[in-house]
């Protein structure tokens, strides 16, 4: 049986460790759901003090307390809400911008992409989650 111990993540400070198991609450370093239309607005986070909007689906998520430095790791998703699958293989996902890690925020931006082109686009539903050290 495997159980929780510091010998398996020894140098998770994000994930509380022990007998008492872990702390779902500090999984992830950062994370925030926001609306990337219009005047962008944080719908929820944790440990995100705010949002830029540099241009169409291109913003910087500002991290309230910086990170240990920039190796930290970054996924998401994005959707637009009256957007679904038309059989043309589009996607879209905030991916981080060349250069964007910082310890106290990250650049990324909302990409689409399909057989016919790709770029950026601004969409309703964007989520960004951090984990690292």
């Amino acid at each position: 049986m495997l159980t929780n111990t510091s010998s398996l993540i020894p140098t998770a400070d994000g994930v509380a460790i022990g007998t008492g198991g872990i702390n779902q609450a500090r999984i992830a370093k950062a994370w925030v759901n926001f609306d990337g239309t219009g005047t962008i607005a944080i719908r929820e986070s944790y440990n995100v003090s705010s949002l830029t909007d540099h241009a169409t689906g291109d913003y910087t998520v500002t991290f309230s307390t910086a990170m240990t430095d920039a190796n930290y790791v970054m996924a998401g998703s994005a959707l637009h809400s009256t957007w679904s699958y038309s059989g043309d293989n589009s996607h879209r996902l905030p991916m981080p911008q060349k250069d964007g890690y910082l310890a106290s925020s990250i650049r990324v931006f909302t990409k689409y992409g399909h057989h016919t082109g790709s770029g950026q686009e601004d969409e309703n539903i964007v989520n960004v989650i951090i984990f690292g050290n």
